[in-house]
């Protein structure tokens, strides 16, 4: 056998050596995690840091970090929003929140928020797309026992695209006969009922004639005393601005007990106006940013008192001032029936 042979035999014999690799990119165990998440959502990392080299996501070595550590990142199911517009009677509905399980109301009484739920979710499953149990309807507005709208917003989300039959009038079929549905449509992944909101109006009826209208009762609150009209409309435009209203907000110090935090009572009013409706009906129509629990009420109803002469108007000016708390304002609130969201305006849609 020639050398050159023996050369040729000895080089198929020799086992292979491996190209030297450079050594793993040794970094920090918290940039590492960061940037295994960021490799593991290679979605987000081009427009989010377009500066990133492609093998600072890919070279370093997660030996050093633990088994823990190394769970995929949550991946939130796409959106697909839709917005709508609610009327509803609160007079036999327990307000608009769906109560808690633990709650007393709970298993007795309605709620409009979860007749809503059913008969979307009933909607939805006729054409073929069950909503998960955790299913829930953002409205505007949270309206009290008895409390009704005229133009209560809402949003909800679906965790696929929508079938083609999901329409305002498969749903509105589905609804009792005191809720209707009046509008209904695709919403961007961005909108919110309660944050995108500029504005809410709010009415409260009340009615000066001798006689009440029967078929009113329900919707206006009967005065049946006299009221100077111009005093109530002096204590109506004490609460325009932004203001503490802690004095005329329910439960405030509970809250602040069971949470252990301050309650921001500060809301802006932009308008409250006394109308005259005719033979002897009247709305107070308040426009504002946002209200407090039970804030639209307590106002009404201290009004009403500085207008019947029962509550001097220093002492409501007294109140505005200092904000003291609830059990301060010695004023009832209005009763519940006279009141109504009017409508809930929106950034451009003005």
């Amino acid at each position: 056998m020639s050398r050159l042979t023996q050369r040729h035999a000895y080089l198929r014999r020799r086992p292979a050596i491996p190209y030297p690799r450079p050594p793993p990119l040794l970094l920090p165990r918290k940039v590492a995690l960061v940037l295994l998440l960021l490799a593991r959502a290679r979605a987000f990392t081009q427009p989010l840091f377009p500066w990133l080299p492609a093998r600072a996501l890919s070279s370093f070595s997660a030996a050093s970090l633990p088994a823990s550590e190394l769970t995929d990142p949550p991946i939130l199911p796409p959106r697909y929003r839709y917005r709508g517009t609610l009327a509803y009677d609160g007079t036999y509905f327990s307000g608009w929140q769906v109560q808690s399980a633990g709650s007393q109301k709970a298993p007795r009484h309605r709620t409009v928020q979860g007749e809503l739920a059913a008969a979307i979710r009933a909607s939805c499953a006729d054409l073929g797309l069950p909503l998960p149990e955790r299913f829930c309807v953002v409205g505007a507005g949270r309206t009290d026992t008895g409390v009704h709208a005229a133009g209560q917003a809402f949003h909800f989300d679906l965790p696929s695209p929508p079938p083609p039959g999901l329409s305002l009038p498969s749903v509105a079929l589905r609804l009792p006969p005191d809720v209707r549905l009046l509008s209904l449509s695709p919403a961007a992944p961005d909108f919110h009922a309660i944050l995108s909101s500029s504005s809410k109006t709010y009415a409260y009826r009340i009615s000066l004639a001798p006689v009440p209208d029967p078929f009113g009762r329900c919707y206006r609150h009967h005065v049946y005393y006299p009221l100077d009209l111009g005093l109530l409309r002096r204590a109506l435009s004490l609460f325009v601005g932004r203001r503490d209203f802690r004095a005329f907000a329910g439960q405030v110090a509970q809250k602040e007990a069971k949470t252990g935090k301050p309650v921001d009572t500060v809301r802006e009013v932009y308008s409250a106006e006394l109308v005259d409706e005719g033979s002897g009906c009247y709305r107070i129509s308040f426009r504002l940013k946002g209200a407090l629990y039970k804030m639209v009420r307590n106002l009404v109803g201290a009004a009403l008192g500085v207008a019947a002469g029962k509550v001097p108007l220093a002492e409501l000016e007294r109140l505005m001032e200092e904000a003291p708390g609830r059990e301060g304002n010695r004023s009832k609130p209005a009763p519940a029936g006279g009141l109504t969201m009017e409508c809930v305006q929106y950034r451009g849609e003005e």
